[in-house]
């Protein structure tokens, strides 16, 4: 966990470096929405790379459904220097216990995989009502 600014918004935030897998086990209520931001450290801005890919999906323990991919790349996209807010339905799965599982890989798929300046962070991640 750390506090993380980028582009001058400050967020609680859940660093990791690519590839990695994050599950948080969660009973939902009835019309939830997962609440995220997803970003990269500003140090991996002007370094060397081909960003990160962010991947978020639940699991009913029988079956994997993907609900998000995002690929960040701050080196070639200014505008990815910054939070990007993320809001997802997940009132399909409403009153069930359920992993949301929050993935990072080093490549958007189907690229080789560049581990250079892979500084992920997932932003005050959180289960909301709406």
């Amino acid at each position: 966990m750390t506090d993380a600014t980028l582009n001058g918004e400050t967020r609680r935030a859940i660093f990791t470096e690519a590839p990695s897998r994050i599950i948080w086990r969660v009973t939902l209520p009835e019309d939830g929405w997962l609440r995220v931001a997803v970003g990269m450290k500003p140090e991996a801005w002007e370094q060397e790379g081909d960003g990160v890919q962010f991947r978020i999906g639940v699991s009913d323990g029988r079956q994997y459904e993907p609900l998000l991919t995002q690929l960040v790349n701050p080196v070639a996209n200014a505008g990815d220097r910054r939070w990007i807010p993320i809001m997802l339905d997940l009132s399909a799965f409403g009153g069930e216990s359920v992993e949301l599982i929050f993935n990072t890989d080093n490549s958007a798929e189907g690229r080789g995989p560049d581990a250079r300046a892979d500084l992920a962070l997932w932003g005050a991640p959180e289960v909301v009502v709406r």
